[in-house]
């Protein structure tokens, strides 16, 4: 039979191990943590960048069809003088027609 100071000797000396136990997954812990902090602000910083160059890409798409538009006009506008010249069979007459 276990006497009372060999239980205390095993509660002591439990106790102190789980202690160390703790320790040591709390800095497991900590470390861990700061790796995540660290790969949430890299997502971050990539979502940013992905934002900016979506917008760029954005801004580029609206450009490119304002652009295509007025191309679009410039055609049709020459169309236009194209038939009058046709119609009225000189470019002055085209001119005062359109």
């Amino acid at each position: 039979m276990a006497t009372i100071a060999q239980i205390r000797a095993d509660l002591v000396g439990s106790s102190a191990s789980y202690r160390s136990e703790m320790i040591a997954a709390a800095r497991q812990t900590n470390e861990s943590l700061g790796q995540i902090r660290v790969q949430v602000k890299n997502t971050a910083d990539s979502i940013s960048t992905l934002n900016k160059a979506a917008a760029g890409f954005v801004g580029f798409e609206a450009v490119r069809a304002g652009v295509e538009n007025l191309l679009d006009a410039q055609k049709a506008a020459q169309q236009i003088h194209y038939s009058l010249l046709s119609a009225t069979g000189s470019g002055t007459a085209a001119d005062a027609a359109y």
